[in-house]
């Protein structure tokens, strides 16, 4: 399991990630062997703007994403 030290309060936390990609098989098999490595999947965002109010919203260490997602860029 990768652990981070959060700044916030010196402790060691799991690394959270943002997963955006559109195709949702690919999207699920790629959360389900995140989270079986030990990592914080924070959510699947299927287009750009999804993927910008998660980060906004939840902070993420890494997102990992798709080249080509729907949304305006």
């Amino acid at each position: 399991m990768e652990l981070t030290t959060d700044p916030r309060v010196g402790a060691k936390r799991t690394s959270r990630l943002l997963i955006v990609e559109d195709e949702s098989l690919i999207a699920l098999d790629l959360k389900r062997r995140l989270t079986r490595a030990g990592y914080e999947v924070l959510e699947i965002a299927d287009n750009l703007e999804g993927a910008l109010a998660t980060f906004h919203a939840g902070q993420p260490d890494l997102i990992l994403m798709d080249v080509h997602v729907r949304g305006d860029a």
